[in-house]
């Protein structure tokens, strides 16, 4: 059996919070009002911070995927990762048009956030090829994305603190702490799928995972404290799934033991994946992201099937 079967079941965990993140930013942008100048730039502001956070969903899954790739040692992940890295680049190339025909819209502060996030996207290229010829460690390379989505996460919070309109500044608070929250969420994933990988935990990894989930919860409570009460009621019924309790579940096995993940744990993954990934892309309030709900299907079908020949 794959020791990687627990892989879907975390990029479902990555799934949730990419829902909520897209409500709202929707109703961010749709909360705006005033004068024609002030509804252009909070629409500038809404549409940008959108765009960054579908980026730094993108690099948090190019994050998890290259853990398992090197992790791995090349022999997993290698188609996987090269579409990946395609479906970040068509995110990133947005985030670069918007920043170049919008740039001198916005104060010196923020262009200068929006730049040092730009530089650390200019460096992914190289931090590819040592990946892809397995010449950088996977702490390193998860150490990389890291630190460059904290890039993209600070340059969300200069357009958040440029926020003028206080009634907004609120919702766009919650959205920056939820996204921080997110972010903590891809980088469990990521330290989960190596050591699921190498079916152990390193010295001192499960010290990190734990201090990662504290953190989530931590951002959490801060996001439903600010978050409109109609987003959070949304947000709720999502996490109200027998799926998400399976998660929290196998979260606190894994905390449990440091090594032999595979066997205890590979049986019960598929199951409860397809059920919340079905309940959040055919629920009441319509689809997620389906490129990030075909990622995860397929993958669970194409795992279930090497696990037959395993």
């Amino acid at each position: 059996m794959s020791k990687l079967r627990l892989r879907p079941l975390l990029g479902g965990m990555v799934v949730l919070p990419c829902l909520v993140a897209s409500l709202l930013a929707l109703q961010w942008a749709r909360d705006r009002h005033g004068s024609s100048e002030e509804a252009q730039s909070l629409e500038r502001m809404a549409q940008l911070a959108v765009v960054i956070g579908d980026l730094l969903h993108e690099t948090q899954k190019e994050r998890g995927s290259s853990s398992v790739y090197l992790s791995s040692k090349g022999s997993r992940f290698n188609e996987q990762l090269k579409v990946q890295r395609l479906a970040t680049d068509q995110v990133r190339i947005r985030f670069v048009e918007i920043l170049e025909a919008e740039r001198t819209h916005w104060p010196a502060h923020v262009v200068a956030t929006l730049e040092l996030a730009n530089s650390s996207l200019r460096d992914i290229e190289s931090r590819r090829r040592q990946v892809s010829t397995l010449e950088i460690t996977p702490t390193d390379a998860i150490a990389f994305y890291t630190e460059l989505n904290e890039r993209l996460l600070e340059s969300i919070g200069s357009l958040v603190a440029n926020t003028a309109d206080v009634s907004l500044r609120g919702t766009a608070t919650a959205y920056l702490y939820f996204l921080h929250a997110k972010e903590k969420t891809g980088l469990e994933r990521a330290q989960l799928a190596n050591a699921f990988g190498t079916d152990a935990f390193a010295p001192g990894q499960l010290a990190v995972v734990a201090g990662l989930i504290a953190s989530q919860q931590a951002y959490l409570n801060v996001f439903a404290r600010m978050a409109p009460p109609a987003l959070l009621r949304a947000y709720e019924s999502r996490m109200n799934v027998p799926a998400v309790t399976e998660v929290k579940r196998m979260e606190q096995v894994a905390l449990a033991r440091t090594s032999g993940f595979a066997e205890p744990l590979g049986h019960v993954v598929c199951a409860p994946l397809r059920c919340l990934i079905s309940h959040l892309r055919h629920g009441p309030q319509g689809s997620v992201d389906d490129a990030s709900g075909h990622d995860v299907d397929t993958e669970d079908k194409e795992q279930g099937q090497r696990g037959g020949r395993e």
